[in-house]
């Protein structure tokens, strides 16, 4: 009955609302206190001066200005099950390292051909593009490093290693698109718009859910769930960094703006307030996501609490 089913959702959410007003006060301040944690773990395991490529990786990984949005994502995935931060700490940085890759390539000439990245020089001026380059490939062999030497059953490590790589693929073609344009015809760009926002953004945040997911035991039906919810976070958080980048400040988001000038965006189809309504749209499916987690008993709130943070516009 879709009637009984709104009002057990609304209900629900109601007194997650609730209790979440209570929880805003004590516990919101895992997510900084999480931040911390990451940005230790990175620091420990990038040091300086062990050569001009770990020198170049360190630069660009080990930011305290960084967000982490996608650990805290695998991270926040990972208590809805129970399982605790340190054991799942080193597996939710994969995601961060590939992104942080990926980041390192799009500022080069060849591709955004951007100057600042997180308060920073990016890495090919602070260093060069072959160092670049080769500090991109260093990434992605650390991040399957990682899941390799971990302490977990084979089979959770040949699950992550699959998901690693199926997202990398999602990735490349992500960015093809957003390098090489999409079709101008009217009546398909919007979906393709969506389609590479899901690729070249989506899918790493999906990759981040389901690490919670695959070491906590998941069951399997859960997993459509994890992605879809991954997914629309990471669509929605790319809308919101379309709007910062007309309207945003360069100093307070770490990088230049008005660097997607000579792109197609969601903006420019539909402009900045149905683009944040779009948002909106994508936070009602992200807590109807949330509400399938609960229902097998998954502890939600630090999930809630993220998306909160992530989509919110200042």
């Amino acid at each position: 009955n879709k009637k009984s089913y709104e009002e057990e959702r609304l209900s629900k959410y109601t007194n997650i609302y609730n209790c979440n007003l209570v929880r805003d006060f004590m516990d919101k301040a895992w997510i900084n206190q999480s931040r911390e944690k990451i940005y230790n773990f990175l620091n420990g395991n990038f040091s300086e001066g062990k050569g001009r490529i770990q020198d170049a990786v360190r630069h660009s990984v080990v930011n305290p200005k960084a967000h982490f949005w996608r650990p805290l994502m695998a991270l926040s995935s990972a208590k809805a099950y129970g399982v605790d931060i340190e054991k799942v700490i080193p597996y939710a940085m994969t995601p961060e390292l590939v992104h942080t890759a990926s980041l390192m390539l799009d500022d080069l000439p060849s591709m955004d051909d951007a100057d600042v990245r997180r308060g920073k020089p990016s890495c090919h001026k602070q260093f060069d593009i072959a160092t670049t380059e080769l500090g991109f490939y260093y990434l992605i062999e650390k991040a399957r490093t990682i899941i390799q030497d971990g302490n977990l059953p084979n089979k959770t490590k040949i699950e992550l290693l699959k998901v690693s790589t199926d997202t990398s693929f999602e990735l490349i073609e992500g960015q093809k698109r957003d390098l090489y344009g999409i079709s101008l015809n009217k009546k398909t760009e919007f979906d393709e718009i969506i389609e590479l926002y899901e690729k070249k953004t989506g899918a790493m945040f999906a990759y981040s859910a389901l690490i919670g997911g695959i070491v906590g035991n998941a069951l399997e039906e859960e997993f459509s769930d994890l992605y879809d919810l991954g997914r629309d976070v990471g669509v929605a958080y790319q809308i919101k960094d379309d709007i910062l980048d007309v309207c945003g400040n360069a100093k307070e988001i770490g990088k230049p703006i008005n660097q997607d000038g000579n792109k197609t965006t969601i903006i420019d189809l539909v402009g900045l307030d149905k683009s944040r309504k779009l948002i909106g749209d994508y936070k009602n499916s992200i807590r109807d996501g949330l509400f399938c987690l609960e229902n097998y008993n998954r502890d939600v709130s630090y999930l809630e609490d993220l998306v909160d943070e992530m989509l919110e516009i200042k």
